[in-house]
């Protein structure tokens, strides 16, 4: 299979139009359609239907297009870290969950000082989408809350973060320096996209149901408790959110909310470092090596 009949596939799947997928692709619409023909006939599959006006994926086509994509990211890695080479400026892109920022910290400040040639990417990503991130090759390091998926990824636990409820400071029991579950069963629950951190998501909603706490949900898809949004919907909705130790309150909300510890034995979260199970990388390694130095973390 050529590279590039690849790259003109995954443009159709992401479009599902050949005429936006040739336009962004800057070809003839007529060529691109051969193209895709025969990749078709070198896999002896098809890998697009039309229903109508509308163009699908088949199931074969649906699972070359995931996989072209980690391919296709593979393939723009590995010719990055060559131009690196070349050039003397290796590369290890990190990822960061919500509010792990001054863990990962210590371990790039330590970083930085033994190997100073390494230029550090850091991005913001939710833990649920690091999964992907990792398999894709957008990053190589993810610092992440569960789900970590071992079908791909090696792991190593780092710490576990306890658990605590954003609530409005006009509630008595924010007096006290922690709060029971059954405090909070008579507040609305604020509930962010699962698909940010689906382990965190279905922790919090455990905790109620082992308690046999039926709370109301209000679903926020545009805002989550780390944000100013956030912040506003639980001083003005007089509800909560189940958040981690380490969620840092906005300076202008710090007399209308409070974080609370949880006294609850099974409210905490564990906090992952992850990378792929083939990494090769000795830039990558060393980076990992740093960590379990910090974390003191012995291999297996």
């Amino acid at each position: 299979m050529k590279l590039v009949r690849l790259r003109y596939f995954a443009a159709v799947a992401e479009e599902l139009s050949f005429t936006r997928a040739a336009a962004k692709l800057r070809i003839a619409q007529p060529a691109l359609s051969r193209q895709i023909r025969t990749l078709e006939n070198e896999l002896g599959v098809e890998l697009l239907v039309r229903a109508g006006r509308v163009l699908k994926l088949t199931p074969a086509g649906q699972v070359l297009f995931e996989e072209g994509a980690t391919v296709l990211a593979h393939y723009a890695l590995a010719a990055q870290r060559a131009r690196d080479a070349a050039n003397g400026n290796p590369i290890v892109r990190v990822g960061i969950g919500y509010g792990l920022g001054v863990q990962v910290d210590r371990v790039v400040t330590r970083h930085a000082g033994s190997f100073p040639e390494v230029q550090l990417k850091l991005q913001n990503i939710p833990s649920t989408p690091q999964n992907l991130a990792l398999k894709r090759y957008e990053i190589d390091i993810g610092f992440l809350r569960p789900p970590v998926d071992g079908a791909y990824l090696n792991s190593h636990l780092l710490f576990e973060e306890p658990l605590c409820a954003l609530v409005p400071a006009v509630y008595p029991f924010t007096r006290y320096k922690a709060v029971r579950m059954s405090q909070l069963a008579e507040l609305p629950l604020l509930l962010p996209p699962r698909s940010l951190s689906s382990g965190l998501y279905d922790l919090v909603l455990d905790l109620y149901r082992m308690r046999a706490i039926a709370p109301s949900i209000i679903h926020t898809p545009d805002t989550g408790p780390g944000e100013e949004a956030g912040h506003m919907l639980v001083a003005s909705r007089k509800a909560t959110y189940i958040v981690y130790a380490s969620l840092a309150i906005f300076p202008g909300f710090s007399k209308r909310v409070k974080v609370l510890p949880i006294d609850e034995p099974d409210a905490k979260v564990s906090v992952y470092v992850a990378w792929r199970t083939n990494e090769k990388s000795r830039h990558v390694l060393n980076f990992l090596e740093t960590v379990r130095t910090l974390f003191e973390i012995k291999e297996p």
